[in-house]
């Protein structure tokens, strides 16, 4: 499934990215495309997330794409 990330998820994912040099981006489009959700979940849910590094990932599932909504660090 493609991937796109809303306004303040790309800007999370520039600043991450310029501070720790981790391409957070690019895995997460590769990781979320490959649509993780559990499968007695895809049926009966639309929001999902989960933890990449120190970084919690929401996303919601739309017609013909994946979007991440937002992004918040583990400190």
């Amino acid at each position: 499934m493609a991937v796109r990330f809303t306004r303040e998820a790309e800007i999370f994912c520039a600043r991450y990215e310029q501070e720790t040099g981790r391409p957070l981006r690019q895995l997460i489009v590769e990781l979320v495309g490959l649509d993780p959700r559990p499968p007695f979940q895809k049926k009966s849910r639309n929001e999902f997330g989960m933890w990449l590094w120190d970084v919690n990932i929401r996303w919601r599932v739309c017609e013909s794409y994946f979007e991440i909504q937002k992004l918040t660090l583990h400190e």
